[in-house]
């Protein structure tokens, strides 16, 4: 008798020893499973702050963020959604051309430099439109940026 004591005192010594571990585990697995206490359908409850705005996305090639004129420039464009509404909506050419004028106004302002701005940014915004393409501030900027970088 002895012995099978023994056996079953090492066989649940083992037990415990070898399954300690994956205890806590799988009640963490079985944790991350379940929803949040107060959330019926597994969102996160956390509230989300929002980002800033004078930043774009990505920092690539097609949003020049380190441009001296960047973040005047997005601050200017999002004044005139503001004031005239989004640039990629059709709100008919009194419109089309007054947020162009503006923004051409803005961009002799924040470059310095005089130019044909508000007929070039008037056509890439009907063309924007006519391709039923997105246009928003940071979109404006890129392109505001580039072609006066061309002067």
């Amino acid at each position: 008798m002895g012995r099978t004591f023994a056996a079953a005192l090492l066989s649940l010594l083992s037990l415990l020893l070898f399954s300690g571990p994956a205890g806590p585990t799988l009640c963490k697995a079985q944790e991350e499973d379940e929803d949040p206490p107060g959330s019926a359908d597994g969102e996160d409850t956390d509230e989300l702050e929002e980002e800033p705005v004078t930043d774009p996305p990505s920092a690539d090639e097609n949003h020049p963020t380190d441009h001296k004129h960047w973040k005047e420039c997005v601050e200017k464009a999002e004044a005139v959604e503001s004031e005239l509404g989004l640039f990629d909506r059709d709100d008919g050419e009194e419109k089309t051309s007054a947020k162009a004028k503006k923004m051409a106004e803005h961009a002799e302002t924040i470059t310095g430099k005089k130019s044909d701005y508000f007929n070039v940014f008037h056509a890439h915004m009907k063309d924007t439109l006519a391709k039923s393409g997105g246009m928003g501030a940071q979109d404006v900027c890129v392109h505001l940026v580039k072609h006066h970088d061309e002067l």
